[in-house]
């Protein structure tokens, strides 16, 4: 009973990274919140051996390690399906006019630069949750960036010569 507290503290305390993201993706509260709420229930369906493990276990390091596996698979999944649900969705969702230049960017530049510069996801972490390598990753963050600025209507050529 103790470790399943464990993982519903670690949810509560997570819960406005992962709102957070999901509203990156999809710029909308309802479809954010439902969204985290479907990563979580997917979790339950295809990663019960994770949640099962967590429970069983009472060393901290592997309770550590058990919950940085189901952060990355709660942010892999919420990644999944926003861009699954943002096809439905792109023409319902009304922008936040505040950060359009942002919300013009693909999900997955979005996700990229949320999870680098919002979450303290590592490197490695955010290539497997968007599903690229580190070398790809790199790329695709600088055309990211590039593409946030030119929308923000900075003048790129001489930073990305």
């Amino acid at each position: 009973m103790f470790n399943m507290k464990i993982l519903e503290s670690f949810l509560l305390d997570n819960n406005k990274i992962f709102f957070g993201f999901a509203y990156s993706l999809l710029s909308d509260d309802l479809q954010a919140q439902q969204v985290v709420i479907d990563a979580i229930y997917v979790l339950n369906l295809k990663k019960s051996d994770l949640v099962e493990n967590l429970l069983a276990t009472t060393e901290n390091s592997t309770q550590v390690d058990i919950l940085a596996q189901i952060n990355k698979f709660i942010l892999t999944q919420i990644f999944t399906i926003s861009q699954k649900r943002i096809i439905h969705l792109k023409n319902s969702i009304a922008l936040d006019n505040s950060f359009l230049a942002f919300y013009n960017l693909n999900t997955a530049k979005r996700a990229l630069l949320y999870l680098k510069y919002k979450t303290q996801t590592t490197f490695s972490d955010i290539a497997e949750i968007v599903g690229v390598n580190e070398f790809e990753l790199m790329g695709l963050l600088s055309t990211a960036q590039k593409n946030l600025m030119e929308n923000m209507g900075h003048d790129t050529k001489h930073i990305f010569a």
